[in-house]
């Protein structure tokens, strides 16, 4: 069936789509630099010359649109992540600020009084049949033991690691923090009745209330829907965050700072950077009860090296990971 998250629809956010100006350039030689790079790691999928014409396709086009969850899709959105760096706004390089493991993050909160947010029930009414029902339900499990520990672990930043951690050391893999990022999005996005992943058998023992709640949301779904529910619900509760929340203060007090969007993120030039994560921060506070963990980065290499690293297992202290 077709992926109901990636279903566009027109879209139009006048205080987004302004910026997409004559002054949002593109330095095509650092580009160029940056592909042979990866072409020479043998990180490049597609040809060079693909990416390049994608570029200059980003100059020209005004296509902008929002799929069904509320993403919103623009042309900095097509192309490759790496190539960010190369981007200029009034020849100023563009940061980008954004709510570190940002889905998991929307999850853990999903156990607080937050839930009851207008803003978020709207959210969860679109996929859930069962509305009431859920809220009772999450209060029940909100103080279990597991629920509290993957919380913590989010908030402190140390999730990626206990997972890669665990996972290499019971199943002899070589998990690295980013690989262990797409095992959990996998793993939260499976329906029930799938044989469980090795992964995500550890995890049920790790957090058997949390995956309980993935499967009760999958089997309270609504009956048109028949994809998994819970990451559209965390998309979308995402989206409103980052586009109406935080960008429509950006816009309303901040008119003069440039901003870009890419799902979890917003980019800026530098000089503005200080403004959107103290925006991002103090929404956050307000929106999900607790201040978002943010990154700050400008795309280039030496940035994710911290995430390409494998973990070693024996030099983890899994208990420590979990401290406040």
């Amino acid at each position: 069936s077709k992926n109901y998250s990636k279903v566009e629809i027109k879209s139009t956010r006048p205080n987004l789509e302004k910026w997409f100006n004559h002054l949002l350039t593109v330095d095509m030689q650092q580009a160029d630099e940056i592909l042979d790079e990866l072409q020479s790691a043998g990180e490049l999928k597609v040809c060079k010359d693909y990416h390049l014409h994608r570029l200059q396709m980003m100059q020209q086009s005004k296509k902008f649109s929002t799929g069904k969850t509320c993403r919103y899709y623009t042309p900095i959105s097509n192309i490759k992540s790496e190539l960010r760096a190369a981007l200029r706004y009034d020849k100023k390089e563009l940061v980008e600020i954004d709510i570190t493991n940002s889905l998991p993050f929307i999850l853990s909160r999903l156990f607080t009084p937050i839930i009851e947010n207008r803003n978020i029930k709207s959210n969860i009414n679109k996929y859930i049949k069962d509305k009431d029902i859920l809220l009772i339900y999450v209060k029940e499990i909100s103080r279990k033991d597991d629920i509290i520990k993957y919380s913590r672990m989010v908030e402190t930043g140390n999730l990626y690691y206990h997972l890669a951690a665990i996972w290499n050391n019971k199943l002899k893999l070589q998990h690295t923090i980013k690989t262990a990022k797409k095992k959990l999005n996998s793993i939260l996005n499976q329906i029930p009745h799938q044989r469980d992943s090795r992964e995500k058998a550890v995890l049920r023992e790790e957090f058997p209330t949390l995956i309980e709640f993935c499967d009760y949301l999958y089997h309270s779904r609504v009956c048109t829907l028949y994809q998994h529910p819970l990451p559209l619900i965390l998309q979308e509760i995402e989206a409103n965050f980052i586009l109406d929340e935080v960008c429509g203060e950006l816009t309303d007090q901040y008119r003069d700072v440039p901003i870009y969007t890419l799902h979890d993120s917003v980019m800026t030039t530098y000089d503005h950077k200080d403004v959107v994560e103290r925006v991002i921060k103090e929404t956050g506070k307000n929106y999900f009860g607790v201040e978002p963990k943010i990154k700050i980065t400008n795309h280039r290499k030496d940035s994710e090296e911290f995430e390409e690293r494998s973990v070693n297992v024996f030099n983890i202290d899994l208990e420590n990971l979990i401290a406040v």
